[in-house]
């Protein structure tokens, strides 16, 4: 193992440990209340990995899809959940945060100060029903697969892991994400060899 890749597994540890530090300090936090209910109501899942996830991405500059990941699987760790739990509280937080939340109000969350960023993300998230972010998302992307971008084949999934773990600081799949590049454009570049009819 490299130096390189040990620094970037390291800050994998550290921005993981970070994860389960915010879900514990979000859970510190009072629950919300429920008008409806007239007492207060525990955060689902999905709300949990949203509000979370949204604080690796502003707080910590961790990209957007390695921390919902990262608070995904940090959660899931914690309370105990199965791998397909897992996978769809992180489905329907991604959901939460594209199509239920208002990059307006995002946006001006991240320009306060970071003091107080987490209860100011629980409460842009807790009005939000995840039932009908997880329509929008269905209908934007017109119910292929469920609302769900199709997820590519094996080579495409090593690949998004490879940007998920240079968007975590892993300096080597940064580096093998440039080759990468590289040789896409060489291949684009390439003259075009039609086969003799």
């Amino acid at each position: 193992m490299t130096a390189q890749s040990r620094s970037g597994g390291d800050a994998l540890v550290k921005l993981t440990d970070r994860a389960e530090a915010l879900h514990r300090e979000l859970d510190g936090l009072a629950p919300p209340w429920n008008d409806e209910l007239m007492r207060p109501e525990p955060r689902c899942a999905a709300k949990q990995i949203a509000v979370t996830a949204l604080a690796l991405h502003l707080g910590e500059g961790v990209g957007r899809r390695a921390a919902l990941r990262l608070s995904a699987e940090a959660l899931g760790r914690s309370r105990g959940h199965s791998r397909a739990l897992v996978k769809k509280n992180a489905s329907e937080a991604d959901a939460v945060l594209t199509y239920g939340l208002a990059p307006e109000a995002v946006a001006a969350i991240a320009r306060r100060p970071a003091d107080g960023l987490l209860v100011n993300l629980d409460a842009l998230v807790r009005p939000v029903r995840v039932r009908e972010a997880a329509q929008a998302r269905a209908r934007a992307l017109r119910g292929a697969r469920g609302g769900r971008p199709d997820e590519g084949g094996p080579l495409l999934r090593s690949v998004r892991r490879m940007i998920e773990l240079a968007e975590a600081g892993d300096a080597a799949s940064r580096r093998q994400l440039r080759l990468l590049a590289r040789q896409l454009e060489l291949w684009r570049d390439a003259p075009t060899i039609h086969a003799a009819e």
